[in-house]
């Protein structure tokens, strides 16, 4: 599109015959003269827009000043905001942590994932989540630079009164197992709304799957959607899953844990799929080590009168008598059924939360 290119969609966005209030210009090449349009257009008395996606451009942090005023200025509509896969560092998001406590703000998304902030960016965002002001539900920050100081901010910002946050991605940031520490005690605290926790492609051990099982079983907690893809989980943590799973305080709908698993853990999840508590409706295993007495398993946990599972995806080591014995129980409960031949596809995650704020 180029700069000149902005300032006309900055002209078409504020033209008062115009309704639009969704825009796409992300992969561009825009930079910051561009967000200078784009923020002028969004203090526009005409401007209706409510979702804006600049995704892959070259903005820097003059750039996020330029949309932190723009958050503040009272005519501002913008509920969401995706700013992925640009430059920013920990002085742009000091930036829009400020916008997010001000009062004009009207940001219920945000997605800033794969930039440049340490976990001065995270300590900024945390105490933005604690403010009165601050309305964000869903908030994606994923493949940053984060350590573990970061879970125990963000631990403490989910367990504040103010705190509205359902939706939060902090996948691929290198987080280790006192990470699930933090976040498992924040998931038990009565002021925690999350319903939807991505921390996959990081460092957890069955020690940390202990942890987030045991905040599954809590009464308070409300998650719904959990991502620990990619991690370091044995068997042992797919029992703690599973017992997870039966208990009647368990709210999951959705679970993924692409990690290395063998029969034995898939007997575990079958028998928790049968299990009249288990809510669950989709699921996605990743067990190099699956044979078909996995597979029979997964069968026949998908024919019993209580699995509510509507989409199974597994990667295993099937033979093609396995496949058939999952593609056929999964037509006749109903269940969309895909086995993977392709690692890479079932690492694709879904995260139905975030389709429906964005």
């Amino acid at each position: 599109m180029g700069e000149l290119g902005a300032n006309e969609v900055k002209n078409f966005i504020v033209n008062r015959e115009r309704k639009l209030k969704e825009l796409m210009v992300n992969d561009n090449q825009l930079t910051d003269n561009a967000a200078k349009d784009f923020a002028a257009a969004l203090e526009h008395s005409n401007c209706k827009l409510e979702s804006l996606d600049l995704r892959l451009n070259n903005f820097i942090d003059n750039a996020a000043k330029d949309f932190a005023a723009a958050l503040k200025h009272s005519n501002c509509k913008l509920q969401r905001l995706n700013l992925n896969q640009n430059n920013f560092t920990d002085n742009a998001a000091k930036d829009f942590a400020a916008a997010l406590e001000h009062s004009n703000c009207k940001l219920e998304s945000l997605d800033l994932n794969a930039n440049k902030f340490t976990d001065n960016a995270a300590k900024d965002f945390a105490a933005a989540l604690k403010h009165s002001n601050c309305k964000l539900q869903w908030l994606d920050l994923s493949v940053n630079n984060f350590t573990d100081n970061v879970a125990k901010d963000f631990a403490a910002a989910l367990k504040h009164s103010n705190c509205k946050l359902q939706w939060l991605n902090l996948s691929v940031n290198n987080f280790a197992d006192n990470v699930a520490k933090d976040f498992a005690a924040a998931l038990k605290h009565s002021n925690c709304k999350l319903e939807s926790l991505d921390l996959s492609g990081n460092k957890f051990t069955d020690n940390a799957a202990k942890d987030f099982a045991a905040a599954l079983k809590h009464s308070n907690c409300k998650l719904q959607w959990l991502s620990l893809s990619r991690n370091n989980f044995t068997d042992n943590a797919a029992k703690n899953f599973a017992a997870a799973l039966k208990h009647s305080n368990c709210k999951l709908k959705s679970l993924y844990l692409n990690n290395c698993f063998t029969d034995n853990a898939a007997k575990d999840f079958a028998a928790a799929l049968k299990h009249s508590n288990c809510k669950l409706e989709s699921l996605k295993l990743c067990g190099k080590k699956f044979t078909d007495n996995a597979a029979k398993d997964f069968a026949a946990a998908l024919e019993h009168s209580n699995c509510k599972l509507e989409k199974l995806y597994l990667f295993g080591n099937f033979t093609e008598e396995g496949r058939k014995y999952l593609t056929d129980a999964g037509k006749q409960s109903n269940c969309e059924v895909l086995v993977c031949k392709d690692y890479i596809l079932l690492t694709r995650e879904t995260p139905s939360l975030k389709a429906q704020l964005i």
